[in-house]
């Protein structure tokens, strides 16, 4: 790779979403890190939320000077998401936005840009098929899939998701791009001993204050809510607010909540996670309970994962057991996970970085 070639990393609009503005920042991290020149791009909505800042681009034409574009975390070449959370923003021309602006800048871009390389980093195609509802939709995707030069999705589900639409795709599984972000080391934890909590997705207020309660009773430490999700922090100053939520993580002793990105981004800083999810069922949207199920089967933690039912006070009480707080070696949580990061940025190294010592 020389030093011309840039490359366009799309991201999602962020409507102050904290896990949103962690995985886009992995990606400006990553792309630093290795000396490679990039742009962060947006087709919706704003162009900037704290310190990141990113390019509106609405047209195959205006991705033509890219040598490569990588469509970075999550969604956002999943029918799923296009079809329900994209068509709820607007287009960068303030016009509503539409499937086939979509398909057109998210499934069709090599189409009008041959040269292009693209590439799937961290996507999730969980409820794809399900969403892939005519026939336009479905030839779209599979062309995509097949067309795409690496397909690297952060979860088995997906990985087998992919497999059903396009038998003759080629994923790979790789991992969240939120872990690249921090590193899971162990940081330096606070001589008062406390634990971080935010519940907005599984459990209702009254259900979430009866965990908190039962947590600080069976580990005798104070919990303190971190700021995470609906939080009303200025756009120009979400950066600032953000590192001082990543910072009381990263010295707590552990985290509990039932968020998917602040499970990532707490192991990411060095502190174990519990997650709370309902059952297994349907993925009917992004906001669904399968992807935390995945999570923990891939890092091999069932036992940090709490489904919530009638018994959870007793999987409560086996979890915190199993965070090994005072292991004096790495405990299991954080060998899994660092495993699984460093297989993501293997697999991304292979595409941006390898290239360019044989060149």
């Amino acid at each position: 790779m020389t030093q011309t070639h840039r490359v366009a990393v799309i991201c999602a609009h962020n409507p102050k979403n904290s896990g949103m503005y962690c995985v886009d920042s992995s990606a400006q991290d990553y792309f630093n890190s290795r000396g490679i020149p990039h742009d962060l791009i947006v087709t919706q909505g704003r162009a900037h939320i704290g310190g990141l800042q990113y390019h509106r681009l609405s047209t195959p034409a205006d991705f033509a000077p890219y040598q490569s574009v990588v469509y970075w975390g999550d969604f956002l070449t999943n029918p799923l998401w296009g079809q329900r959370d994209y068509l709820t923003r607007r287009s960068t021309h303030g016009s509503p936005s539409t499937v086939e602006e979509w398909l057109t800048l998210y499934l069709r871009l090599k189409q009008f840009n041959p040269h292009q390389r693209i590439i799937v980093a961290g996507g999730c195609a969980l409820g794809g098929n399900a969403h892939c509802n005519s026939p336009v939709i479905r030839e779209a995707y599979q062309q995509f899939l097949l067309d795409a030069d690496a397909l690297i999705l952060r979860d088995p589900g997906s990985v087998e998701e992919v497999k059903s639409i396009q038998p003759h795709a080629t994923p790979r599984l790789g991992f969240d791009c939120a872990a690249l972000l921090g590193t899971p080391e162990r940081h330096r934890k606070s001589p008062i001993r406390y634990f971080v909590y935010a519940f907005q997705r599984t459990l209702s207020p009254n259900d979430a204050e009866r965990v908190v309660r039962e947590t600080e009773l069976l580990t005798g430490m104070k919990g303190i809510e971190v700021g995470w999700l609906r939080n009303r922090w200025p756009r120009k100053f979400f950066h600032i607010r953000l590192a001082a939520q990543l910072a009381l993580i990263a010295r707590a002793q552990f985290c509990i909540t039932d968020i998917y990105h602040l499970n990532i981004c707490a192991m990411g800083h060095g502190t174990p996670a519990i997650c709370i999810a309902d059952p297994l069922g349907p993925v009917t949207s992004t906001l669904n309970e399968p992807k935390k199920h995945l999570l923990y089967n891939m890092l091999r933690l069932p036992q940090h994962l709490i489904i919530w039912n009638s018994d959870w006070d007793k999987s409560l009480s086996a979890a915190i057991d199993a965070l090994q707080l005072d292991a004096p070696s790495p405990p299991a949580w954080a060998r899994s996970f660092l495993s699984q990061k460093q297989c993501l940025l293997h697999q991304l190294d292979q595409i941006f970085v390898t290239p360019a010592r044989s060149g």
